[in-house]
């Protein structure tokens, strides 16, 4: 009340708050903490917030191949690598993710690289991937050391283009289909692998003879289609090789050839290849 308050001695209230602060205890010591050096006993943070999904719609970048100087393969330059719907955690995508890859090779100034591939999610922690591949010009011997081991012969000369798509099952399962063209090729034999396509040495020479022969005039072009698993794809690429083989013994118009041409013929109508396209585009 303004009464009381009239005779209240406020200069000695604050002269005994300040002989309170001079005068007062020391506070006592902190308690004794544990030895965490070992980090054992730290106590695990617990997160004010939890991340439950982050993703970027579309993401771009643009690479030098700093690993093809000099390498054994021709380098990529330049290159664009995108991404889209990409997630933190790819289980939890909401639309299939995407990625892509396209750029030119160096010391091949007509030729074009364009790779993609598609993840679908299935569900738990299962996809469905689509693969995409475009080649265009590209100089076959410069990418010898891809395949000089596993093909049973060695290419001499050649360019090709190629597209194709192949879908990878969450199974294992492989279902796809290529076009290509092969022009300017030129093969030759190897002492390591006599056969070709389960052929004997003879008719497989026979059929080296006839894809170069064809492959002079003509370039080489067929679609094929991909199967099998991942563990043991299977190429349909039979059919169109020995149908440019067999048009290229005939163009060679040699009488001693007919017997290697007429099994072949009758092997191709086993194999359902009859109507191949290859010369065709």
């Amino acid at each position: 009340r303004r009464g009381h308050a009239a005779g209240v001695d406020w200069f000695g209230l604050l002269d005994k708050l300040l002989e309170y602060w001079r005068t007062r205890s020391p506070a006592p010591p902190p308690a004794p903490q544990p030895d965490f050096s070992g980090a054992r006993a730290l106590a695990r943070p617990q997160p004010w917030f939890a991340l439950e999904r982050i993703g970027a719609e579309r993401f771009e970048l643009t690479l030098t191949d700093e690993f093809g100087r000099g390498g054994p393969l021709p380098a990529l330059r330049p290159a664009e690598f995108v991404l889209e719907n990409v997630a933190l955690l790819p289980r939890q995508a909401r639309a299939p993710i995407r990625v892509a890859l396209r750029g030119a090779l160096d010391a091949m100034p007509q030729a074009r690289l364009a790779l993609g591939a598609e993840f679908a999610p299935l569900g738990a922690g299962a996809f469905d991937t689509a693969l995409h591949l475009v080649l265009e010009n590209v100089e076959l011997t410069a990418f010898a050391p891809l395949y000089a081991r596993s093909l049973p012969v060695r290419v001499l000369a050649g360019t090709a283009s190629l597209s194709g798509t192949l879908t990878v099952f969450a199974d294992g399962r492989l279902d796809g289909a290529v076009r290509w063209s092969l022009a300017g090729l030129r093969l030759a034999r190897t002492a390591e692998h006599p056969s070709l396509f389960g052929l004997d040495p003879a008719t497989s020479e026979a059929v080296v003879q006839g894809l170069n022969r064809f492959a002079q005039e003509t370039p080489i072009a067929f679609d094929f289609a991909v199967g099998g698993t991942r563990q043991a794809p299977a190429f349909g690429w039979e059919a169109g090789f020995l149908d440019a083989a067999a048009q290229g013994l005939e163009r060679q118009a040699n009488v001693l050839l007919q017997p290697v041409i007429l099994w072949l013929r009758r092997h191709l109508a086993g194999l359902g290849g009859d109507d191949s396209a290859a010369g065709q585009a």
